[in-house]
């Protein structure tokens, strides 16, 4: 089970994944194993087929 992050926020907050990496050609990723950065679409998508949503603030 993956756990999502909103990638605007996580980018904001320095946590970045392989692909964001490269893209801002840093030396290393700070994502942990077993999260996920994905966007709007995918939370929209998400959110028709689940039970429950946590937020944090």
């Amino acid at each position: 089970m993956a756990l999502y992050l909103c990638i605007a926020a996580s980018v904001r907050r320095g946590i970045i994944n392989e692909t964001e990496r490269l893209r801002y050609e840093l030396s290393q990723h700070s994502l942990s194993e077993g999260f996920q950065l994905e966007g709007l679409g995918t939370l929209i998508e998400l959110m028709s087929t689940t039970i429950k949503i946590i937020q944090f603030r």
